[in-house]
């Protein structure tokens, strides 16, 4: 698993997503939390949110604060 490169321009997200959530977890060993500053500098309208622990690369079988997410957003439009 060689990962990917981050596009120098990732406009069309941002054009595309109203609410655009980067959630990164500190104990996730495939996407490190570090990542978190990259993404954020070419996604200046993301909200990120960095987890303590959602077992690793979110190997966990519920998550609900992305429901409380996911349901704000629909309130919200």
């Amino acid at each position: 698993m060689g990962g990917f490169k981050l596009k120098s321009d990732l406009s069309l997200i941002e054009k595309n997503c109203k609410n655009l959530h980067l959630l990164f977890s500190k104990d996730d060993d495939v996407v490190p939390a570090s990542h978190a500053d990259k993404y954020k500098q070419k996604l200046k309208n993301a909200h990120v949110v960095i987890y303590k622990s959602k077992g690793g690369h979110f190997n966990i079988a519920k998550f609900p604060e992305i429901v409380k997410m996911i349901f704000a957003d629909i309130k919200r439009n």
